[in-house]
């Protein structure tokens, strides 16, 4: 529910991009999302971002939408619940020291190579 959540979806409708050039990706933010479906309009996003990063711990964009009497916490909820609909959640764990490529420099075969005879 807040704006540190941010989704990373292909576009559609007129940004798709061309299907036969690369794939694009775009970040949508929770408020953004909310904007794009006229939950919101731009006042209402400007003051709940002003809630959201005017305290330490910031509070989730949704929540400042309810204290604000934006909207109420049901709708938040369900949009919410739109927003991240079909999302799977990855998590990469990696090594503290991940090997150079082949080639690269600082790999082995890389300083082999580079070794005066």
């Amino acid at each position: 529910m807040g704006t540190d959540t941010v989704v990373t979806r292909l576009p559609t409708g007129p940004d798709r991009p061309d299907r036969h050039g690369p794939a694009a990706l775009v970040t949508v933010r929770f408020g953004e999302f909310l904007r794009e479906r006229n939950l919101i309009n731009d006042e209402q996003w400007l003051a709940a971002l002003g809630v959201h990063w005017s305290e330490t711990p910031r509070r989730r964009f949704g929540d400042a939408l309810v204290e604000l009497g934006v909207l109420p916490s049901d709708v938040v909820e369900e949009a919410a619940g739109v927003f991240h609909d079909g999302l799977d959640v990855v998590e990469v764990h990696l090594p503290a020291a991940l090997p150079s490529p082949p080639g690269w420099p600082g790999s082995a075969r890389a300083a082999t190579a580079a070794a005066p005879i």
